[in-house]
């Protein structure tokens, strides 16, 4: 039966793949790639390159009589001599990050020093004690460039160096991402334009800029979302874009859609983005990886880019409601892009809710991507502000970033005084489930009703941020300290859990969430003031 389900589960999974995406898999699986072969490079670079600097958290290196203590998404790990480039203690995401080389633009750290590390890393990528991947290449591409544009002059070994990404810039042009796709192709193609560009490379310019001519118009959508709708990696594209534009020339057709592209996602990004500065955290989002709205704008403003486009919400699935303090965003979109959902969370119809600056009901977000127990939980339906039947998912998630069966969402009414869309799907055990979500808001309050159709009652929970906590609670009403109040119609009960909201990757925060069951109908008022 296990091995069935399996197979049942894969076939709905691979269904939707491209056929690109199967032939590049094919390909790169009979053609593996072991060790970084070496380039030299014997031209000259663009002394003049000029880039705008991009905010980013970056690891932190300290250096201390000759051990080496790097923190990365929050754990911490010291070498007593010599970095390990291909450790994977705290697994291959903390790994990844370890390989970007964003301790180049470290200030504190000495430029010899950084010299050294960016050298010793490409010699284990020769050696073959660590073996190259793209993505990993492509962001150590662009911060080599940016290290190298920054010190013209005063680099020991640069020349060194430039071999490295003259070597890379070769290895990723040919195992390009596209069996991925997604922000992982867009970040290929953007290193290999600004390599391209930096080293006057026309052949890998012309490659990457012919990656973002075609990914960006499917990958951009009409309300300016990132199609992989995650806020967190929609930050992280913008980026992108801003700093291509700083360095391509006005003469360049591709610069003209990049500044109209970053006013779409600008405009997309502000109606996700709360007065506090934080993002709503959906499907793979979390604090402390990508650049915040207020940086991303002055850098726009920076690279004259309009920053005042206001496109309504549409094809991204979202929908916000603003009444008066109330500040309310709802995901009715299902598994989006059917190609692509590795990023994707079971979180059909759920919501979250700020009264002025204050998050009350929150996404609790992800903390890691490490395939278990925490990473399913977070992609599930029940750690998202939904109601369930037995634990079910609305979306079949599995392994770290895989999706078999999806469901399918319907809006039966959407307007800005109310929004209501239907949810159906199947189970494990191949039963379907209907649901439907009322919601309207006005200024204070916010209604929401439920409706499941299933032979079992239904469990909805609320998750609170971690600021608020349950004042007073009975069978039907709560209190919250955020001087808010919410009262159920239709249930058979209230109970209060304790959940770990997190803050970033592998940073955690004690916070309190409500469950509550009924079966058929229920709804709830919350109340402000």
């Amino acid at each position: 039966m296990n091995l069935l389900r399996n197979i049942e589960r894969t076939l709905a999974t691979v269904r939707y793949l491209k056929p690109t995406q199967v032939l590049y898999r094919i390909k790169y699986a009979l053609q593996p790639v072991s060790l970084l072969k070496k380039k030299p490079f014997d031209r000259e670079y663009r002394k003049d390159f000029s880039l705008v600097p991009i905010p980013a958290p970056g690891p932190l290196f300290k250096i201390d009589e000759g051990q080496y203590t790097v923190q990365i998404l929050n754990l911490i790990k010291t070498y007593r001599s010599e970095i390990d480039w291909a450790d994977l203690e705290y697994g291959r995401l903390w790994n990844y990050n370890l390989q970007y080389a964003d301790f180049l633009k470290q200030k504190d750290l000495h430029i010899e020093i950084r010299e050294h590390l960016i050298l010793d890393l490409y010699k284990w990528l020769y050696d073959g004690k660590l073996s190259p991947e793209p993505y990993p290449a492509s962001l150590r591409i662009m911060n080599v460039i940016r290290f190298l544009q920054e010190h013209p002059d005063t680099l020991q070994h640069s020349q060194q160096i430039l071999d490295g990404l003259h070597s890379e810039l070769h290895y990723l042009s040919g195992r390009i991402e596209y069996h991925l796709s997604g922000n992982h192709l867009l970040e290929n193609g953007f290193a290999l334009m600004m390599g391209g560009a930096f080293l006057n490379q026309e052949k890998f310019f012309q490659t990457g800029k012919n990656i973002l001519k075609k990914e960006l118009a499917e990958q951009i959508l009409q309300d300016g979302a990132h199609y992989e709708r995650s806020p967190m990696y929609h930050s992280l594209m913008l980026a992108r874009m801003l700093e291509a534009v700083s360095y391509l020339t006005d003469e360049d057709d591709l610069k003209k859609s990049l500044k109209e592209y970053a006013s779409r996602i600008i405009s997309w990004l502000r109606k996700m983005t709360f007065s506090n500065g934080l993002f709503a955290h959906f499907n793979d989002s979390t604090g402390g990886i990508a650049p915040g709205l207020d940086e991303l704008l002055k850098l726009a403003g920076n690279c004259d880019v309009p920053a005042d486009l206001n496109l309504p919400l549409s094809d991204s699935g979202y929908r916000k409601f603003e009444s008066g303090d109330i500040k309310l965003i709802v995901d009715v979109e299902g598994i989006k892009p059917d190609h692509q959902p590795g990023h994707a969370h079971a979180d059909s119809l759920s919501f979250v809710l700020y009264n002025g600056n204050q998050p009350v009901i929150v996404d609790p977000a992800i903390s890691t991507y490490e395939a278990g127990v925490r990473r399913n939980w977070e992609r599930s339906s029940k750690a998202h502000n939904v109601a369930t039947v037995q634990d079910e998912n609305s979306a079949e998630i599995w392994s770290a970033f895989r999706v078999g069966r999806r469901p399918k969402v319907t809006l039966l009414k959407d307007n800005n005084q109310e929004l209501h869309a239907r949810l159906e799907y199947k189970t494990r055990l191949g039963k379907f489930i209907k649901q439907e979500r009322i919601i309207t808001a006005e200024e204070h309050l916010v209604s929401i009703e439920d409706q499941v159709m299933a032979d079992k009652p239904a469990t909805g929970r609320l998750y609170f941020a971690p600021l608020v906590s349950v004042e007073s609670i009975d069978q039907q009403s709560l209190q919250l300290s955020c001087d808010c109040s919410v009262s159920f119609e239709g249930i058979s009960g209230l109970s209060v859990f304790t959940y770990r909201y997190n803050e970033g990757f592998n940073k955690q925060k004690e916070a309190s969430g409500i469950s509550y069951n009924f079966k058929g109908k229920c709804s709830f008022k919350i109340r402000f003031g």
